[in-house]
């Protein structure tokens, strides 16, 4: 009786798809077509770019649509239609509108809001109605913001609708949100407070590796956090990427007290190649004496084959270094490295030490 319920509940839906489809359109039309079908082929699943793109271009009248989609409700109904929507035939799913999965139409049309960016303005009022309906879902919620994140300015008047879903969040949630309300402006010590009560707990490992890799994107701003973030640096009942991401953050604090330097000494020693190279190059800003400490973990860190990191950040770490911080002590190092490190290392250092050579030979010459 169920199975042949859902067909007859399909049927139905087709032919109000079908009669929707033939009807005359009023809609504003956009390359022959309405905006709606752009907004609906673009939220799909694995949408081809091409319809994001064309969302893009739209631009503010697409507006209405996404905002519309990241409104949907989670609701029984929008499930059983989506569990119709992916099983019937190409033909048909590209006539009916949407899949009926709540949860796509919101990361969905978060991302088409990512490539509108300013022109998503209209949507602030609409997206903060949305925000103030009870029990709204955490991932609803936190598409919300993402698309709000990408606004602009004007998106800061959703905080005080993103501070009253925080308790509806689990723990890991609310530092994923406060992550992007601080880039659309929120407050540094109200974010610091949501860090800070992840940061002291070791039940939920994720939420606390997310707060202390948040940390970073504070700056300074995070002082008030260093030393809850050096006591997960160096607590083993911390995964490693908790604790790096701790090590991390206390680099970009800008502190120079014993604690600080107890952290990144420890840094200095940590199993992930990637941490101990910002460690030491935090070890060598704050003192000189370690660049020769710092420049091998970094060279090691350039040419380490195992690291998904983009080259170009790998490097940048180094040149960083080599163009802002004493290079004095650096130099024996990358002599050495230039001579007897692996072919890949020597490479490195030799361009390291052509640099800071032409550098030289140019700030002389201005002399």
């Amino acid at each position: 009786m169920k199975r042949k319920w859902l067909i007859a509940l399909a049927a139905l839906l087709a032919l109000a798809g079908l009669v929707l489809w033939l009807a005359p359109s009023k809609e504003t039309l956009h390359k022959g077509k309405p905006i709606s079908y752009w907004v609906d082929m673009a939220c799909r699943a694995h949408p081809n770019e091409d319809f994001v793109r064309e969302v893009a271009d739209i631009g503010p009248p697409a507006v209405p649509g996404l905002v519309a989609r990241l409104g949907t409700r989670d609701t029984w109904l929008q499930r059983t239609w989506g569990r119709i929507w992916v099983r019937l035939p190409q033909w048909s799913r590209n006539v009916l509108p949407g899949h009926g999965d709540p949860h796509l139409d919101w990361m969905e049309s978060a991302r088409c809001f990512e490539r509108l960016g300013t022109q998503g303005e209209s949507a602030v009022p609409d997206l903060i109605r949305v925000l103030r309906r009870p029990q709204v879902h955490p991932l609803q919620c936190y598409s919300i913001a993402s698309a709000l994140e990408h606004v602009g300015p004007k998106a800061k008047a959703a905080l005080p609708a993103l501070r009253s879903q925080l308790s509806n969040q689990s723990m890991v949630e609310q530092v994923n949100l406060a992550r992007v309300m601080w880039a659309m402006g929120e407050d540094a010590g109200f974010v610091c407070g949501i860090y800070s009560n992840a940061l002291s707990q070791s039940s939920d490992d994720g939420a606390a590796c997310n707060a202390a890799g948040g940390a970073v994107s504070l700056g300074t701003k995070a002082q008030p956090l260093a030393p809850i973030l050096a006591h997960v640096a160096t607590n083993t009942t911390f995964s490693p990427a908790t604790r790096g991401n701790a090590i991390g953050s206390i680099g970009q604090l800008r502190l120079t007290n014993e604690m600080v330097m107890r952290t990144l000494l420890a840094g200095a020693q940590h199993p992930d190649i990637h941490v101990r190279a910002r460690s030491d190059a935090d070890l060598w800003r704050i003192d000189p004496q370690y660049a020769g400490l710092a420049v091998p973990a970094l060279v090691s860190f350039i040419v380490d084959k195992q690291s998904t990191l983009p080259a170009e950040y790998r490097q940048g770490m180094l040149d960083s270094c080599l163009q802002k911080l004493d290079v004095t002590m650096a130099l024996p190092a990358l002599a050495e490295i230039s001579t007897n490190g692996t072919p890949e290392a020597r490479q490195v250092a030799a361009k390291a030490l052509r640099e800071l050579e032409a550098r030289a030979a140019r700030k002389a010459a201005k002399e």
